[in-house]
């Protein structure tokens, strides 16, 4: 058997193991709503996800997404080292919501940690700093670090979300604020924000892209240029696409696809992601191991990431199902590879996923 061949046999396995397929995922319905006192069930209410317009930087290299009925703070208004701002502003209503991007170049490499910790020691000294929480994340598929904090000082009191990506000798701040009382309702929006900021391949580092749309089923989806699109012939039944990098010398191939299925109406994406985790964990048995779930936003919609690893009878496999709920669609995108390659491949990975667009309805 050919190495082509060998691929397509053990990625068609794993992937028929997987249950990635549309129709092989079984859905949890979601739990009955209690009973009101007048004898009729109350679904409860559904989450807003606010709809959102992307800001492109072609000069900086990124762009990052904001609610679309927030306004762009003139350039004049921005404070020294911001490079963009959006608001919330309302004459006569106070202290709007407010979100920036920033770049400070350092004079040497560091790691996120050692950055922030420059910041805060700076910080600590300002009148009126709180520290409130930090924890880590990712953003873009680099490390990151969130820090919420309240800085009292006259006439201003807030709250501020800072999250730190280091990208080189870059440090990206994106910064989010708001009057203190409003931040707990507003932090989920912080977070899409902040989760959508992505750097051009020229930032990054990474491969150059190329743009894949399906006109018949309505989306795009982005691609390393060195992948080559699998063989209609040997696709998982359900899949509309796949692509891989067959000639990397791993011990199995780095492997994209996108599939999508029909929900029950009133499905969420909680409910999904709990029902695909069970099935996946089902079909491969002993083999299925969980690491983690990660809550997204793509193209303005809901989305899950749910990363394990699977050992097939042929292979070993880490992966990635990120699903992306559109109304009554379930949207997969699957990316698999060699549980040795993997974290060199996430970020090529989360660049493959965050570029996924449906197209506007007619």
């Amino acid at each position: 058997m050919n190495k082509s061949k060998l691929w397509c046999s053990l990625i068609v396995s794993a992937v028929v193991w997987l249950g990635l397929s549309a129709g092989c995922i079984t859905i949890v319905a979601p739990t009955p709503a209690p009973e009101s006192p007048g004898g009729q069930n109350e679904p409860p209410p559904a989450a807003a996800v606010a709809a959102f317009a992307t800001y492109t930087d072609d000069v900086n290299g990124f762009s990052i997404s904001y609610p679309q009925d927030w306004q762009r703070v003139s350039q004049e208004l921005l404070p020294y080292g911001e490079l963009v701002a959006f608001w919330d502003f309302e004459e006569g209503k106070g202290f709007p919501p407010y979100m920036s991007v920033s770049a400070k170049q350092l004079a040497v490499e560091m790691d996120v940690d050692t950055f922030f910790e420059t910041e805060r020691q700076a910080a600590e000294g300002e009148v009126g700093y709180t520290s409130i929480s930090t924890e880590d994340t990712v953003v873009d598929g680099m490390p990151a670090l969130k820090h919420v904090f309240n800085l009292e000082d006259g006439d201003l009191n807030a709250r501020t979300m800072q999250i730190y990506v280091i990208s080189g000798q870059t440090a990206w701040l994106i910064n989010c604020m708001c009057v203190p009382g409003s931040f707990d309702s507003l932090e989920p929006t912080f977070d899409d924000i902040a989760t959508s900021f992505h750097l051009s391949a020229g930032e990054t580092g990474q491969s150059a892209f190329t743009v894949y749309t399906d006109t018949t089923n309505g989306f795009s989806i982005s691609y390393p240029q060195g992948w080559q699109i699998v063989p209609q012939d040997v696709l998982t039944p359900g899949d509309f696409i796949a692509f891989w990098d067959i000639a990397r010398e791993d011990s199995f191939p780095p492997y994209v696809s996108l599939t999508n299925e029909q929900l029950p109406e009133g499905l969420g994406i909680d409910d999904y992601f709990e029902g695909s985790k069970q099935s996946v964990a089902a079909e491969a048995g002993a083999g299925y191991t969980f690491i983690s779930r990660e809550d997204l936003v793509i193209d303005n919609m809901p989305a899950a990431k749910h990363i394990f690893t699977l050992d097939t009878p042929d292979a070993s496999v880490k992966a990635i199902q990120v699903y992306v709920i559109s109304g009554q669609t379930s949207w997969i995108i699957n990316c698999l590879g060699s549980p040795e390659s993997f974290d060199s491949l996430e970020p090529t990975f989360q660049d493959v996923i965050t570029s996924f667009q449906l197209a506007p309805s007619p």
